[in-house]
């Protein structure tokens, strides 16, 4: 998108641009806020920036015995284990968190865990110091 564009945006009441720091480098990123600097030359107005920076990435391990999903309704329960390099079952959701990190300490009773972008919601009910696992509950039917 060009300067010119942007600051039409601008004009027209646009005030906050974000930056999705998930997709493209900094060196991407650096010359998109490049743009929108020299669109608030041209619109004659500052607008904020808004900086989206990607997290740590976590993924749920394999589940056993080669099967693909499993079927979870609201209400159930199951648990989420940290420790790497288990697998997973239909009871436990076994966590591979990016640099190996162990997020048993960041997670609080009372948290909301977000599976498969968001499609099942699991609210953290007990932790388990142990196993070094989370009790969860599902919040919604999903897979």
């Amino acid at each position: 998108t060009s300067a010119a564009k942007i600051a039409e945006l601008i004009t027209e009441g646009a005030n906050v641009f974000r930056f999705n720091f998930s997709h493209g480098d900094h060196a991407e990123q650096g010359e998109r806020m490049a743009t929108v600097r020299r669109a608030e030359e041209l619109a004659r107005q500052k607008v904020g920036f808004l900086l989206d920076t990607k997290g740590p990435e976590m993924r749920t391990e394999l589940f056993a015995d080669g099967v693909k999903e499993y079927e979870y309704k609201t209400g159930d329960k199951l648990r989420i284990a940290t420790k790497q390099g288990i697998e997973s079952t239909k009871d436990v959701i076994a966590l591979n968190v990016a640099g190996g990190l162990d997020i048993y300490d960041d997670v609080a009773v009372g948290q909301t865990i977000l599976i498969d972008d968001g499609k099942l919601g699991l609210t953290v009910t007990a932790k388990d110091i142990t196993t070094r696992e989370f009790e969860v509950t599902v919040e919604n039917d999903g897979i």
